[in-house]
């Protein structure tokens, strides 16, 4: 049975992985009550929560567990608003959803070498980086969407960025939690690319989240892995995917 959640995300069983984290990050910073962003929970006949699900505008994010009611999953989907869907790669095959790309996930703990924290800036600034173009992976909606969200995000501590000393490259981070930051872009201004900026600003980023003892996820496409792994970065063994749902075209 699929219901509403309005008042707690469950509690999961099982280890959390990066579509938990983009749940419970969101859960954390807007809670419910938004028209923008919705939460539901599927149980068993044991009461057992076997999925969640979130909505966020036009974005949806599912957590699951391999006993999850499939059928009632693809059912759910098809009638709720929202296009893109984020989930495993196996859970996107089973609900016969469509266009579905695989995004690698890596993963990164442990203490590294603490560095100084990078300038400040407007948040026009980062955005200017980000739209750059930066690693490939940043699909950013028009600024005056993406900046009161950010912005939220970013005073609810869910989110954060670093620049390096000239303002020319940019990390940051979309969904934290206590436990967990996934790190969402990473861009260099184009006269600028290619002198070990957009490393520098990883770097310094993760060993801020580091020193809070949090787990670092990033999800990418296949050319920007090694990027990753040569900063310390572990391919997680589960690929996940963004799909469109049936029927969407």
């Amino acid at each position: 049975m699929i219901k509403i959640i309005d008042n707690c995300l469950p509690k999961i069983e099982q280890s959390p992985n990066i579509a938990w984290v983009r749940i419970e990050a969101l859960y954390l910073c807007y809670g419910t009550g938004y028209p923008f962003l919705d939460f539901w929970v599927q149980t068993n006949q044991s009461c057992k929560t076997t999925a969640v699900i979130c909505r966020f505008y036009n974005s949806i994010t599912v957590w699951n567990l391999h006993g999850a009611d499939d059928e009632e999953l693809s059912q759910f989907l098809d009638v709720i608003s929202g296009d893109e869907v984020f989930c495993t790669f196996e859970l996107a095959k089973r609900l016969s959803l469509i266009e579905v790309e695989k995004i690698n996930v890596l993963s990164r703990v442990g203490k590294t070498t603490v560095r100084k924290q990078g300038p400040l800036a407007t948040f026009e600034q980062i955005y200017e980086i980000l739209n750059s173009g930066g690693d490939g992976d940043i699909e950013l909606p028009d600024y005056s969407e993406w900046y009161p969200d950010f912005v939220y995000r970013f005073r609810h501590k869910a989110a954060r960025y670093c620049l390096n000393a000239d303002k020319t490259s940019v990390a940051i981070t979309g969904f934290e939690t206590s436990d967990f930051a996934i790190i969402c872009g990473v861009a260099t201004l184009p006269l600028f690319r290619n002198r070990g900026y957009a490393a520098d600003v990883v770097e310094t980023l993760y060993s801020q989240l580091a020193q809070e003892n949090k787990t670092v996820y990033v999800a990418t496409r296949d050319k920007t892995v090694e990027f990753y792994k040569k900063l310390g970065f572990t391919v997680e063994p589960i690929w996940f995917a963004i799909c469109k749902k049936r029927g969407n075209r």
